[in-house]
């Protein structure tokens, strides 16, 4: 029985008196409900579960889509509590489809907290509704079917025919890449989410528009990778992809971006304070994302944490990477700046981490 309950629900959609009577009501039958999501599921752990309360407006709300993001991320269970005939749509919709529903009334919330209490406790409430085939959805199978997905969603991008991607046109890039050994093929525009899943890891090399955000967010949420340079994503409004609070900018000249403790990338060490790149002219404009929550921050300007540089994240099974500077070497004299020794031992490990199964496969 899960007694702790992470409770997701759209503020815009609900009254604050439901609200208040159904976490009582859970409160009186042994439950903790802890808040409405936001940085509290961070606490999560094994005897913790997200509760869902879905509603018209979910499919648009970033921040559900960030609970339920990382609750699975973490593999824990999702109890999604309905009103009416709502449906989830884009990505919402695959985190949900093996998760235990119930439609609740909406006239009564006492009553809709204990059957949500007695649906969790094992229970068959009345008016249970599960997603499938008659099967009862039990924290326990919603876990198995959970990982199923994940491991399916990641076999698939394994069988893709391209490693790498490359949207825009930088020579550099694609020489760089491809005598690492991977196969890299190029295009001019966004291509279709189905071609998208043929290859490994999408790298994003010029603007971006409003309209990639979907079809770049399902390929993220079926398992893909994706490479940002520079600004893309804040044109895309995507700073909650890579776990970050604040999108800003940094101004400043001879400078160098070094290397953070980071976290792990198979088969490479980070060193602390070394550079990576030596920015020598003035920078105006700088790509700069501020406050971690959930990203990696691999490198940093000037040695500052709060200025990261490079970051990295995951996105239901999806990858996502963002490096500000360059993606490929520069030496001195090429432009506004240089990259060092340690630049290609970084980005070779951040090509491995986004590959998970390696140059031609």
């Amino acid at each position: 029985m899960y007694r702790r309950i992470y409770l997701s629900y759209c503020r815009p959609d609900m009254d604050p008196s439901w609200i208040e009577s159904f976490c009582g009501t859970l409160d009186e039958l042994g439950h903790t409900v802890c808040g409405n999501g936001e940085k509290k599921l961070h606490t999560m752990d094994g005897n913790a579960i997200l509760l869902l309360v879905l509603s018209p407006s979910c499919g648009t709300d970033p921040h559900i889509r960030r609970d339920v993001e990382h609750t699975v991320n973490l593999g824990l269970p999702v109890f999604v509590a309905r009103f009416g005939n709502v449906q989830p749509e884009g990505a919402l919709r695959y985190y949900l489809s093996p998760c235990q529903w119930m439609d609740v009334p909406k006239d009564d919330p006492k009553a809709a907290a204990a059957m949500v209490a007695e649906a969790m406790a094992g229970g068959e409430a009345e008016g249970t509704r599960t997603q499938g085939r008659g099967i009862r959805w039990t924290p326990v199978l919603v876990l198995t079917v959970t990982a199923f997905l994940a491991a399916v969603a990641f076999l698939i991008m394994r069988g893709g025919s391209t490693d790498f991607l490359v949207v825009g046109h930088n020579p550099q890039t694609v020489e760089f890449i491809g005598n690492l050994g991977y196969d890299v093929e190029t295009t001019d525009s966004l291509p279709s989410l189905e071609k998208m899943e043929d290859c490994d890891v999408l790298v994003l090399m010029r603007g971006a528009e409003a309209s990639w955000e979907e079809p770049l967010y399902e390929y993220l949420s079926r398992g893909g990778s994706i490479l940002l340079c520079s600004g893309q994503s804040l044109f895309l409004g995507m700073p909650d992809w890579l776990g970050m609070e604040v999108y800003s900018n940094y101004w400043a000249e001879d400078f160098d971006i070094v290397l953070t403790a980071g976290g792990e990338l198979e088969g490479y060490q980070f060193q602390p304070e070394t550079a990576v790149y030596h920015q020598s002219s003035y920078m105006d404009g700088g790509a700069v994302l501020r406050s971690p929550v959930t990203a990696v921050v691999d490198a940093c300007y000037a040695g500052n944490d709060s200025l990261a540089a490079a970051v990295r994240n995951t996105v239901g099974t999806g990858r996502v990477a963002w490096v500000s500077f360059t993606i490929s070497p520069r030496a001195a004299g090429d432009g506004s700046g240089y990259t060092t020794e340690a630049f290609r031992d970084y980005m070779e490990a951040l090509y491995r981490w986004l590959d998970r199964d390696g140059p031609g496969i």
